[in-house]
């Protein structure tokens, strides 16, 4: 079977968003230039870099950021915000935890903060002290769903723990049944530790709530007919398929295809 064990941030929602206000401190007079006094207040520096970062120049924001904690050294905000586009950048991820790392001294209560962190441990293969992180943000929001699933990511997909993965995707399922996600990620535990059956009722849920997903199919199509179920599994392979070629994904499209050629012969 496929395994889909792609990167925790491709098989995720991650919700590093920008914060958009706050208040702060009263003014604070700053430089904005060498001999060029401006009254810029710390607030102003947060929003330019907001705007920045929404036209998509994300270093133009990240100096704003850093430059708005330049005069207030407590702006959890602020730091959780850079911490957002660092993380974005990509080639930043030390510096995003290290971000959202100072947000969290600040308010020990960030919940976002923790969640991002967790996230960017994962980035950087950290997964206990992500794990940390998210039984953090359960322990501070206990019905906070996307806490479960991506603790189930990390256990079921990184650590191998698919019984411990398992338990926190129902609990995901549980807070919010109309996601598909948890039980298509729950559906390759299942399988993983050889339950065919059980894993075939999540692809069918998964397929329930969002029939134009290909992953489903083909991933029920392996249970499928591993279970003996060789029409249902040609069925499930030839409409992954489909669904991928009308994602224009070529490239499991012709998976999808040589495989049903395969249970076909």
């Amino acid at each position: 079977m496929r395994t889909n064990a792609i990167a925790l941030c491709k098989s995720v929602v991650i919700l590093t968003t920008i914060v958009l206000t706050q208040a702060v401190p009263p003014s604070v007079v700053a430089r904005s230039s060498p001999g060029v006094v401006s009254q810029i207040t710390a607030k102003e520096f947060f929003d330019r870099g907001v705007a920045r970062y929404q036209r998509g120049d994300k270093q133009g924001a990240i100096a704003d950021f850093t430059q708005a904690i330049r005069l207030n050294r407590n702006y959890a905000l602020a730091y959780y915000n850079r911490g957002v586009v660092r993380f974005k950048s990509g080639n930043n991820l030390t510096e995003a935890i290290a971000d959202f790392t100072q947000a969290i001294r600040l308010n020990p209560e960030y919940v976002d903060a923790y969640y991002n962190r967790a996230i960017a441990r994962v980035k950087v293969q950290q997964y206990w002290p992500a794990i940390d992180d998210i039984t953090q943000v359960i322990r501070l929001d206990p019905s906070h769903d996307r806490a479960f699933y991506l603790r189930g990511l990390i256990y079921s997909e990184n650590l191998k723990d698919y019984q411990t993965g398992i338990n926190d995707f129902t609990e995901a399922i549980r807070l919010n049944p109309g996601n598909p996600a948890p039980y298509f990620k729950r559906g390759n535990a299942r399988y993983r530790i050889g339950d065919r059956e059980r894993a075939i009722d999540d692809y069918n849920k998964a397929i329930e709530i969002n029939p134009s997903d290909p992953e489903p199919y083909y991933n029920r199509a392996i249970s499928r007919y591993q279970i003996g179920d060789r029409q249902g599994a040609i069925f499930d392979l030839q409409k992954s398929a489909d669904l991928y070629m009308d994602l224009g994904n070529f490239e499991k499209y012709q998976k999808a295809i040589d495989t049903l050629e395969k249970f076909e012969n």
